[in-house]
């Protein structure tokens, strides 16, 4: 069950570390190169499909 600190309490009393709180613009980053690399490559294959 979790408490007021977001840690959740064991059977022997113990709290487990409070984890992935923390946000990393890194993962942004490359989430936005993906998606954009993902776009030119549906992009690049249409354009191939046309000529």
């Amino acid at each position: 069950m979790a408490n007021a600190s977001g840690t959740t309490n064991t059977a022997k009393g113990k709290t487990l570390p409070k984890t992935g709180d923390k946000v990393s613009p890194l993962g942004a980053a490359g989430l936005l190169i993906s998606a954009m690399s993902a776009l030119l490559a549906v992009g690049t294959e249409r354009k191939r499909r046309r000529n």
